[in-house]
């Protein structure tokens, strides 16, 4: 078992970077059995967040079960194979630039995934099924089907993260090694920000994609883009539904979308982003 690190990369992070964060003051975590130990350590990032010492820094992961469990959707919750939630507390000061990385693809690794699917097309059926029944019963009026998806990759993770930084550099790249369990994320998408100092709070969700030259062209896959009715569609719903999300946190009246369905362009694509924004309520939490 290696020791925990962080390693942060991208503007998005508002941080010197690229970043590499080791021997981490606290540990928290919450084991895959034990949702019910998620508040206490959500109220422990709180109070880092409000402790008004800008060289501690708390970095790591909450898992998507975590959000079920929150939620308190006992029905729907299924253990995941990584900690619920795990976050190192680390000291700014302590921080180092991390070494060159190692973009050349190692031998045996082609570039491919063939990935697994965890989820057979019967299984991926029914799911669907489930879940028209219950949007006809008012259970629920929007669903994210997920899936995971398995391969065993001849790759230590800090070279894959290496890979896809090299690949695409995206504002919030970040790999997590808890010494046991390692998560390499690469997003261009901004889930939740709070400014202490003025009390906002943005989210600025994307959906919508397509390849940067689909149609022969960056402008011709671009018009393709803002002109599709379904992803008009579908990036609305989601607009809506984090609009919804910070209105239960934010002073009433002050959630508003100061950019809608801008397009962002990256290497390989290009999304359709909007920005929402608000103000925290007196005595909300930040986590």
């Amino acid at each position: 078992m290696s020791s925990p690190f962080v390693l942060l990369r991208g503007p998005g992070w508002k941080l010197p970077e690229p970043l590499e964060l080791r021997d981490p003051l606290e540990v928290l975590e919450v084991k895959a059995d034990r949702p019910g130990d998620l508040p206490g350590l959500l109220d422990r990032l709180d109070a880092v967040a409000r402790s008004g010492r800008p060289e501690l820094l708390a970095a790591g992961f909450l898992s998507y079960e975590a959000g079920v469990a929150l939620e308190g959707s006992a029905a729907l919750f299924r253990p995941p194979p990584t900690p619920l939630a795990w976050f190192g507390l680390f000291d700014l000061r302590k921080a180092a630039e991390p070494g060159p990385p190692s973009p050349v693809r190692p031998d045996g690794f082609d570039g491919s995934f063939g990935l697994r699917s965890g989820m057979t097309r019967e299984e991926w059926s029914a799911a669907v099924s489930a879940i028209r029944a219950g949007i006809a019963r008012g259970d629920v009026y929007q669903a994210n089907l997920t899936r995971r998806v398995v391969r065993e990759l001849p790759v230590p993770a800090r070279r894959l993260a290496d890979l896809l930084y090299a690949d695409n550099a995206v504002p919030y790249a970040i790999l997590v090694d808890t010494g046991s369990v390692a998560v390499v994320s690469n997003s261009p998408e901004l889930f939740l920000e709070v400014d202490l100092a003025t009390g906002r709070v943005a989210s600025a969700p994307i959906k919508g994609t397509v390849a940067r030259t689909a149609g022969g062209s960056e402008e011709a896959a671009r018009a393709l883009l803002v002109s599709s009715e379904k992803d008009a569609a579908e990036h609305l719903m989601i607009v809506d539904l984090v609009r919804n999300d910070l209105g239960r946190v934010c002073t009433p009246g002050s959630v508003h979308v100061p950019a809608l369905r801008s397009v962002k362009s990256y290497r390989h694509l290009h999304h359709l982003e909007s920005t929402v924004a608000g103000t925290l309520a007196p005595g909300a939490a930040l986590t």
